[in-house]
């Protein structure tokens, strides 16, 4: 009777029950749940403002909100994140490659909640040239090939990681409809040829994805990071200025003669401008 046509609730998500009979509810108030669909966010892509599952325009949204980040459509870059956009959307099997569904609270930490949405579109997250960018997983053909012409110092080569930080099967959980809401195993994701290189010892990493809704889409982000485990080798060295085209994210060939490169594909994981003394 308390509650008036003047509690109109706007901008809150609200359920009201109401239990008649107590005698039929021996052991307290039942749980309640629902399903429900999320804020409505603005697609930059088709200038619209509804409700989407795309990781991409969910990041962007809560990076520009007042309860996120609070930054500046400035500092977004709309071309990378509408990128990544249709990515996430593209049809694999007649299901969308990507797609975002959980929930978060705002006691969370911002970057738990960053990585959570990422992990989603197994992403990458990173400023550039001052703009807050996002890029999908994906794998995309290097259109550049850096040579020894374009060295200016010595490379320094890692090649491989410790046995603590090598994993060769991954598992974890996922939810979603498949599994009426609640957390649950998705199949154990495992590199046969990662396995035998590691003599049949298994070695397993866990990888919640909190916020992936099916198993086959969990599995797909589960197989992208196990290869970027094992895929272990990293170079870094001084490039002149032909390297300024790529940016944290795209593939590069290298071809280094006294390394035995041939064309071999690296992934851009780190990226900084700088200045070096030459001798002229």
């Amino acid at each position: 009777t308390e509650w008036t046509v003047d509690h109109r609730a706007r901008g809150v998500a609200y359920l009201y029950v109401r239990f008649q009979d107590a005698s039929k509810f021996p052991n307290g108030v039942p749980t309640v749940t629902a399903k429900i669909r999320g804020k409505k966010v603005e697609d930059t892509r088709t200038s619209t403002t509804a409700w989407s599952d795309n990781p991409a325009m969910i990041m962007r949204d809560y990076l520009l909100s007042d309860y996120g980040l609070s930054e500046s459509a400035a500092d977004i870059n709309e071309t990378l994140f509408e990128a990544a956009a249709d990515l996430c959307d593209q049809d694999v099997s007649g299901a969308k490659r990507y797609t975002c569904n959980g929930a978060f609270t705002l006691d969370a930490a911002p970057e738990d909640i960053i990585r959570n949405i990422l992990s989603s579109m197994g992403g990458i997250f990173w400023n550039y040239q001052g703009q807050w960018a996002v890029q999908a997983a994906e794998y995309i053909t290097p259109t550049l090939t850096l040579t020894e012409d374009d060295l200016r110092g010595p490379l320094e080569v890692a090649t491989r990681h410790s046995r603590r930080d090598n994993f060769n099967s991954i598992k974890g959980q996922y939810k979603g409809a498949e599994t009426d809401y609640q957390a649950d195993d998705y199949s154990v994701v495992t590199g046969p040829i990662f396995l035998a290189e590691d003599n049949g010892i298994p070695a397993v990493t866990d990888l919640d994805l909190l916020f992936t809704d099916t198993e086959v889409m969990a599995q797909r982000i589960a197989r992208t990071a196990l290869r970027r485990n094992r895929f272990q080798q990293t170079v870094s060295g001084s490039f002149g200025l032909r390297a300024l085209d790529l940016k944290i994210g795209d593939n590069v060939m290298l071809t280094i003669d006294h390394l035995g490169y041939s064309s071999k594909v690296f992934e851009v994981v780190d990226w900084r401008l700088g200045m070096k003394d030459l001798d002229i």
